[in-house]
Protein backbone atom coordinates (compact mmCIF):
# COMPACT_ATOMS: atom_id res chain seq x y z
CA UNK A 1 0.00 0.00 0.00
CA UNK A 2 1.48 3.33 -1.09
CA UNK A 3 1.13 6.19 1.33
CA UNK A 4 1.50 9.79 0.34
CA UNK A 5 3.86 11.74 2.53
CA UNK A 6 2.46 14.92 4.11
CA UNK A 7 2.65 17.89 1.78
CA UNK A 8 2.97 15.79 -1.38
CA UNK A 9 1.76 17.77 -4.40
CA UNK A 10 -0.37 15.69 -6.82
CA UNK A 11 1.27 15.31 -10.22
CA UNK A 12 -0.42 16.69 -13.31
CA UNK A 13 -1.80 14.09 -15.73
CA UNK A 14 -2.31 15.45 -19.25
CA UNK A 15 -5.28 14.50 -21.41
CA UNK A 16 -4.62 11.65 -23.85
CA UNK A 17 -4.11 12.32 -27.55
CA UNK A 18 -5.04 10.21 -30.56
CA UNK A 19 -5.79 10.44 -34.26
CA UNK A 20 -9.54 10.47 -34.99
CA UNK A 21 -11.03 10.33 -38.52
CA UNK A 22 -12.53 13.69 -39.45
CA UNK A 23 -15.83 11.99 -40.27
CA UNK A 24 -16.22 11.18 -36.56
CA UNK A 25 -15.92 14.82 -35.49
CA UNK A 26 -18.88 17.19 -35.05
CA UNK A 27 -18.87 20.87 -34.15
CA UNK A 28 -20.09 21.51 -30.61
CA UNK A 29 -22.60 24.24 -29.71
CA UNK A 30 -20.55 24.83 -26.57
CA UNK A 31 -17.93 26.86 -28.43
CA UNK A 32 -17.94 30.34 -26.86
CA UNK A 33 -16.69 32.09 -30.00
CA UNK A 34 -19.73 33.59 -31.72
CA UNK A 35 -18.37 36.75 -33.36
CA UNK A 36 -16.23 36.37 -36.47
CA UNK A 37 -12.77 37.85 -35.94
CA UNK A 38 -9.27 37.48 -37.37
CA UNK A 39 -8.37 35.15 -40.23
CA UNK A 40 -11.33 33.96 -42.34
CA UNK A 41 -12.22 30.27 -42.57
CA UNK A 42 -11.18 30.30 -46.23
CA UNK A 43 -7.74 31.76 -45.40
CA UNK A 44 -7.26 29.30 -42.55
CA UNK A 45 -8.14 26.43 -44.87
CA UNK A 46 -5.53 27.65 -47.36
CA UNK A 47 -2.94 27.84 -44.58
CA UNK A 48 -3.73 24.28 -43.38
CA UNK A 49 -3.59 23.06 -46.98
CA UNK A 50 -0.15 24.65 -47.33
CA UNK A 51 1.49 23.51 -44.09
CA UNK A 52 -1.02 20.95 -42.65
CA UNK A 53 -2.59 21.25 -39.19
CA UNK A 54 -0.11 22.69 -36.70
CA UNK A 55 -2.27 22.48 -33.56
CA UNK A 56 -4.27 19.52 -32.27
CA UNK A 57 -8.02 19.85 -31.79
CA UNK A 58 -9.58 19.52 -28.34
CA UNK A 59 -12.51 17.02 -28.41
CA UNK A 60 -14.94 15.25 -26.08
CA UNK A 61 -16.74 11.95 -26.64
CA UNK A 62 -20.43 12.24 -27.58
CA UNK A 63 -22.54 10.14 -25.21
CA UNK A 64 -25.95 8.56 -25.78
CA UNK A 65 -28.93 8.72 -23.39
CA UNK A 66 -27.40 5.94 -21.28
CA UNK A 67 -24.06 7.74 -20.95
CA UNK A 68 -22.24 5.41 -23.36
CA UNK A 69 -19.85 6.61 -26.04
CA UNK A 70 -21.31 6.77 -29.55
CA UNK A 71 -18.03 6.80 -31.44
CA UNK A 72 -18.48 10.45 -32.37
CA UNK A 73 -16.55 13.34 -30.83
CA UNK A 74 -17.63 16.97 -30.43
CA UNK A 75 -15.29 19.92 -30.86
CA UNK A 76 -15.90 22.65 -28.20
CA UNK A 77 -12.75 24.76 -28.76
CA UNK A 78 -11.12 24.73 -32.20
CA UNK A 79 -14.31 25.42 -34.16
CA UNK A 80 -12.51 27.51 -36.77
CA UNK A 81 -10.00 24.74 -37.42
CA UNK A 82 -12.89 22.26 -37.71
CA UNK A 83 -14.69 24.46 -40.27
CA UNK A 84 -11.45 24.95 -42.21
CA UNK A 85 -10.94 21.18 -42.39
CA UNK A 86 -14.61 20.80 -43.34
CA UNK A 87 -14.05 23.25 -46.21
CA UNK A 88 -11.03 21.23 -47.39
CA UNK A 89 -13.22 18.10 -47.48
CA UNK A 90 -16.00 19.92 -49.39
CA UNK A 91 -13.50 21.21 -51.96
CA UNK A 92 -12.02 17.71 -52.35
CA UNK A 93 -8.63 18.69 -51.01
CA UNK A 94 -8.85 16.33 -48.02
CA UNK A 95 -10.44 12.91 -47.50
CA UNK A 96 -13.41 12.87 -45.13
CA UNK A 97 -11.85 10.04 -43.08
CA UNK A 98 -8.47 11.78 -42.81
CA UNK A 99 -7.07 11.15 -39.28
CA UNK A 100 -6.97 14.38 -37.28
CA UNK A 101 -4.64 14.78 -34.25
CA UNK A 102 -6.91 15.34 -31.23
CA UNK A 103 -6.58 15.82 -27.48
CA UNK A 104 -9.43 13.87 -25.83
CA UNK A 105 -10.92 15.56 -22.77
CA UNK A 106 -13.34 14.03 -20.28
CA UNK A 107 -12.99 16.23 -17.19
CA UNK A 108 -14.02 19.82 -16.58
CA UNK A 109 -16.58 21.91 -18.47
CA UNK A 110 -16.62 22.12 -22.28
CA UNK A 111 -17.49 25.84 -22.32
CA UNK A 112 -14.60 26.53 -19.95
CA UNK A 113 -12.18 24.69 -22.24
CA UNK A 114 -13.39 26.75 -25.20
CA UNK A 115 -13.11 29.98 -23.24
CA UNK A 116 -9.65 29.17 -21.91
CA UNK A 117 -8.30 28.33 -25.36
CA UNK A 118 -9.50 31.69 -26.71
CA UNK A 119 -8.56 33.78 -23.68
CA UNK A 120 -5.16 32.33 -22.81
CA UNK A 121 -3.65 32.81 -26.27
CA UNK A 122 -1.22 35.71 -26.72
CA UNK A 123 -1.06 37.66 -29.98
CA UNK A 124 2.35 37.66 -31.67
CA UNK A 125 4.32 40.79 -30.81
CA UNK A 126 5.29 42.89 -33.88
CA UNK A 127 8.95 42.55 -32.81
CA UNK A 128 8.64 38.76 -33.02
CA UNK A 129 6.94 39.20 -36.39
CA UNK A 130 9.96 41.20 -37.56
CA UNK A 131 12.37 38.49 -36.48
CA UNK A 132 10.27 35.76 -38.13
CA UNK A 133 9.90 37.71 -41.39
CA UNK A 134 13.65 38.41 -41.41
CA UNK A 135 14.38 34.69 -41.06
CA UNK A 136 12.05 33.92 -43.98
CA UNK A 137 13.74 36.56 -46.14
CA UNK A 138 17.12 34.95 -45.33
CA UNK A 139 15.59 31.58 -46.32
CA UNK A 140 14.89 32.96 -49.81
CA UNK A 141 11.24 34.12 -49.62
CA UNK A 142 10.26 37.49 -51.06
CA UNK A 143 8.06 40.04 -49.30
CA UNK A 144 5.23 39.08 -51.66
CA UNK A 145 5.65 35.38 -50.77
CA UNK A 146 5.48 36.15 -47.03
CA UNK A 147 2.43 38.37 -47.45
CA UNK A 148 0.60 35.69 -49.45
CA UNK A 149 1.43 32.89 -47.03
CA UNK A 150 0.40 34.76 -43.88
CA UNK A 151 -2.52 36.75 -45.33
CA UNK A 152 -1.11 40.19 -44.57
CA UNK A 153 -0.40 43.07 -46.90
CA UNK A 154 2.98 43.50 -48.57
CA UNK A 155 3.23 46.92 -46.89
CA UNK A 156 2.86 45.26 -43.46
CA UNK A 157 5.73 42.91 -44.27
CA UNK A 158 7.83 45.82 -45.51
CA UNK A 159 7.04 47.83 -42.39
CA UNK A 160 8.18 45.03 -40.11
CA UNK A 161 11.36 44.48 -42.13
CA UNK A 162 12.26 48.18 -41.88
CA UNK A 163 12.86 47.58 -38.19
CA UNK A 164 16.19 46.03 -39.22
CA UNK A 165 17.55 49.57 -39.52
CA UNK A 166 16.79 50.38 -35.87
CA UNK A 167 19.47 50.16 -33.17
CA UNK A 168 19.47 46.80 -31.31
CA UNK A 169 19.17 48.58 -27.94
CA UNK A 170 15.96 50.30 -29.08
CA UNK A 171 14.58 47.05 -30.51
CA UNK A 172 15.19 45.36 -27.18
CA UNK A 173 13.48 48.24 -25.34
CA UNK A 174 10.52 47.99 -27.71
CA UNK A 175 10.35 44.22 -27.18
CA UNK A 176 9.87 44.94 -23.46
CA UNK A 177 6.97 47.30 -24.30
CA UNK A 178 9.08 50.33 -23.46
CA UNK A 179 7.86 52.26 -26.50
CA UNK A 180 5.08 52.06 -29.08
CA UNK A 181 5.43 50.66 -32.60
CA UNK A 182 4.84 54.15 -34.02
CA UNK A 183 7.74 55.53 -31.93
CA UNK A 184 10.01 52.70 -33.04
CA UNK A 185 9.12 53.12 -36.73
CA UNK A 186 10.09 56.80 -36.53
CA UNK A 187 13.71 55.73 -35.95
CA UNK A 188 13.77 53.62 -39.15
CA UNK A 189 14.14 56.74 -41.32
CA UNK A 190 17.90 56.64 -40.69
CA UNK A 191 20.48 53.85 -40.35
CA UNK A 192 22.60 55.85 -37.86
CA UNK A 193 22.21 53.85 -34.64
CA UNK A 194 24.18 56.34 -32.55
CA UNK A 195 21.91 59.18 -33.68
CA UNK A 196 18.80 57.07 -32.97
CA UNK A 197 19.94 56.36 -29.41
CA UNK A 198 20.89 60.01 -28.89
CA UNK A 199 17.42 61.19 -29.95
CA UNK A 200 15.71 58.58 -27.76
CA UNK A 201 17.74 59.50 -24.68
CA UNK A 202 16.92 63.18 -25.24
CA UNK A 203 13.20 62.34 -25.39
CA UNK A 204 13.42 60.22 -22.23
CA UNK A 205 15.24 63.03 -20.38
CA UNK A 206 12.28 65.38 -21.05
CA UNK A 207 9.77 63.03 -19.41
CA UNK A 208 8.60 63.32 -15.82
CA UNK A 209 10.01 60.63 -13.57
CA UNK A 210 6.50 59.60 -12.50
CA UNK A 211 3.01 60.07 -13.93
CA UNK A 212 -0.31 59.49 -12.24
CA UNK A 213 -3.42 57.98 -13.74
CA UNK A 214 -6.44 55.86 -12.94
CA UNK A 215 -6.76 52.24 -14.07
CA UNK A 216 -9.83 50.06 -13.47
CA UNK A 217 -8.87 46.39 -13.12
CA UNK A 218 -11.09 43.35 -12.51
CA UNK A 219 -9.10 40.68 -10.63
CA UNK A 220 -9.74 37.24 -9.19
CA UNK A 221 -11.23 34.19 -10.93
CA UNK A 222 -12.07 35.72 -14.31
CA UNK A 223 -12.94 32.77 -16.55
CA UNK A 224 -16.45 32.07 -15.11
CA UNK A 225 -17.51 35.69 -15.73
CA UNK A 226 -15.42 36.43 -18.84
CA UNK A 227 -18.45 36.75 -21.16
CA UNK A 228 -19.87 39.49 -18.92
CA UNK A 229 -16.93 41.80 -19.65
CA UNK A 230 -17.09 44.50 -22.34
CA UNK A 231 -15.73 43.46 -25.75
CA UNK A 232 -13.57 46.52 -26.44
CA UNK A 233 -10.43 45.15 -24.78
CA UNK A 234 -9.25 41.69 -23.76
CA UNK A 235 -5.78 42.62 -22.53
CA UNK A 236 -4.59 41.07 -19.26
CA UNK A 237 -2.48 43.33 -17.01
CA UNK A 238 0.12 42.17 -14.49
CA UNK A 239 0.85 44.98 -12.04
CA UNK A 240 2.67 45.50 -8.78
CA UNK A 241 1.85 48.24 -6.28
CA UNK A 242 4.42 50.34 -4.48
CA UNK A 243 3.85 48.17 -1.40
CA UNK A 244 4.68 45.03 -3.39
CA UNK A 245 1.15 43.67 -3.86
CA UNK A 246 0.85 41.88 -7.20
CA UNK A 247 -2.35 42.27 -9.23
CA UNK A 248 -3.37 40.26 -12.27
CA UNK A 249 -6.58 41.24 -14.03
CA UNK A 250 -8.37 42.66 -17.01
CA UNK A 251 -8.73 46.38 -17.65
CA UNK A 252 -12.23 47.82 -17.98
CA UNK A 253 -13.54 51.33 -18.61
CA UNK A 254 -14.67 53.60 -15.74
CA UNK A 255 -18.23 53.67 -17.14
CA UNK A 256 -18.40 49.85 -17.16
CA UNK A 257 -17.05 49.77 -13.59
CA UNK A 258 -19.89 52.00 -12.42
CA UNK A 259 -22.51 49.75 -13.99
CA UNK A 260 -20.88 46.51 -12.82
CA UNK A 261 -20.58 47.65 -9.21
CA UNK A 262 -24.13 48.94 -8.99
CA UNK A 263 -26.27 47.37 -6.29
CA UNK A 264 -27.88 44.19 -7.60
CA UNK A 265 -31.29 44.99 -6.12
CA UNK A 266 -31.18 48.70 -6.96
CA UNK A 267 -34.61 50.28 -7.43
CA UNK A 268 -35.99 50.80 -10.93
CA UNK A 269 -37.69 54.04 -11.95
CA UNK A 270 -38.44 55.37 -15.39
CA UNK A 271 -37.24 58.98 -15.93
CA UNK A 272 -40.82 60.39 -15.86
CA UNK A 273 -41.53 58.46 -12.65
CA UNK A 274 -38.34 59.77 -11.10
CA UNK A 275 -39.19 63.35 -12.08
CA UNK A 276 -42.71 63.04 -10.65
CA UNK A 277 -41.39 61.55 -7.41
CA UNK A 278 -38.87 64.37 -7.06
CA UNK A 279 -41.53 67.00 -7.67
CA UNK A 280 -43.54 65.55 -4.77
CA UNK A 281 -40.58 66.32 -2.50
CA UNK A 282 -40.83 63.20 -0.35
CA UNK A 283 -37.75 61.35 -1.63
CA UNK A 284 -34.06 61.76 -2.43
CA UNK A 285 -32.66 59.67 -5.29
CA UNK A 286 -29.17 58.33 -4.71
CA UNK A 287 -27.09 57.78 -7.88
CA UNK A 288 -23.76 56.10 -8.52
CA UNK A 289 -20.58 58.13 -7.83
CA UNK A 290 -22.13 59.88 -4.81
CA UNK A 291 -24.65 62.01 -6.73
CA UNK A 292 -28.11 62.85 -5.40
CA UNK A 293 -31.27 64.28 -6.91
CA UNK A 294 -33.61 66.15 -4.56
CA UNK A 295 -36.20 68.91 -4.50
CA UNK A 296 -34.83 72.19 -3.15
CA UNK A 297 -36.67 75.40 -2.27
CA UNK A 298 -34.70 78.28 -3.77
CA UNK A 299 -35.73 81.85 -4.46
CA UNK A 300 -39.39 81.09 -3.68
CA UNK A 301 -39.41 78.17 -6.14
CA UNK A 302 -39.19 74.39 -5.92
CA UNK A 303 -36.30 73.12 -8.06
CA UNK A 304 -34.95 69.62 -8.82
CA UNK A 305 -31.30 69.89 -7.85
CA UNK A 306 -28.31 67.60 -8.42
CA UNK A 307 -25.74 67.52 -5.60
CA UNK A 308 -22.47 65.71 -4.96
CA UNK A 309 -20.75 66.55 -8.26
CA UNK A 310 -17.24 67.89 -8.69
CA UNK A 311 -16.16 70.95 -10.66
CA UNK A 312 -14.61 68.79 -13.41
CA UNK A 313 -17.97 67.10 -14.10
CA UNK A 314 -19.99 70.30 -14.66
CA UNK A 315 -19.58 70.51 -18.45
CA UNK A 316 -20.40 66.82 -18.89
CA UNK A 317 -23.51 67.09 -16.70
CA UNK A 318 -24.70 70.20 -18.53
CA UNK A 319 -24.27 68.31 -21.81
CA UNK A 320 -26.76 65.78 -20.44
CA UNK A 321 -29.41 68.49 -20.23
CA UNK A 322 -28.91 69.96 -16.74
CA UNK A 323 -28.44 73.72 -16.36
CA UNK A 324 -26.43 75.77 -13.88
CA UNK A 325 -27.02 78.86 -11.80
CA UNK A 326 -24.81 80.82 -9.41
CA UNK A 327 -26.68 81.23 -6.13
CA UNK A 328 -24.95 82.90 -3.17
CA UNK A 329 -21.62 82.66 -5.01
CA UNK A 330 -22.01 78.90 -5.45
CA UNK A 331 -22.53 77.02 -8.73
CA UNK A 332 -25.54 74.69 -8.57
CA UNK A 333 -27.02 72.28 -11.12
CA UNK A 334 -30.72 71.70 -11.80
CA UNK A 335 -32.96 69.44 -13.87
CA UNK A 336 -35.39 71.31 -16.19
CA UNK A 337 -38.94 71.50 -14.78
CA UNK A 338 -40.55 70.59 -18.12
CA UNK A 339 -41.64 66.94 -18.20
CA UNK A 340 -40.15 66.23 -21.64
CA UNK A 341 -36.75 67.92 -21.28
CA UNK A 342 -36.52 67.04 -17.58
CA UNK A 343 -37.19 63.35 -18.22
CA UNK A 344 -34.66 63.33 -21.07
CA UNK A 345 -32.00 64.85 -18.81
CA UNK A 346 -32.70 62.29 -16.06
CA UNK A 347 -32.56 59.44 -18.60
CA UNK A 348 -29.08 60.51 -19.74
CA UNK A 349 -28.06 60.98 -16.10
CA UNK A 350 -29.23 57.45 -15.20
CA UNK A 351 -27.26 55.96 -18.13
CA UNK A 352 -23.99 57.35 -16.76
CA UNK A 353 -24.84 57.29 -13.05
CA UNK A 354 -27.39 54.51 -12.37
CA UNK A 355 -30.01 54.84 -9.64
CA UNK A 356 -28.84 53.03 -6.48
CA UNK A 357 -31.38 53.91 -3.77
CA UNK A 358 -34.53 55.90 -2.92
CA UNK A 359 -34.43 57.59 0.47
CA UNK A 360 -37.40 59.14 2.28
CA UNK A 361 -37.19 62.75 3.39
CA UNK A 362 -39.48 65.45 4.68
CA UNK A 363 -41.16 67.55 2.00
CA UNK A 364 -38.94 70.47 1.08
Amino acid sequence: MNKKSPGTVPKLVLSSSRDIPFSQLVLSQKNVRRVKAGLSIEDLAEDINHRTLLQSINVRAVLDADGKETGMFEVPPGGRRFRALELLVKTRRMEKDQPVPCVVRDAGIAEEDSLAENVMRVALHPFNQFRAFSALIEAGLSEEDIAARFFVSVSTVGQRLRLASVAPSLLEFYGEDGMSLEQLMAFSVTDNHARQEQVWQAQVAELDEFTQGELHIITGLLLPIWKQFPAESTRIYRLQTGEGTRIVGRRVSPAWSVTATAIADAPVLSPPQALALLHEGHAVLGLADGLQLRRSRLMQRNRIELTGFGRAAVDRLKAMGLFSEIISWKLRLFVPDDVVTGSAAIERLFERHPLTRIADRKAA
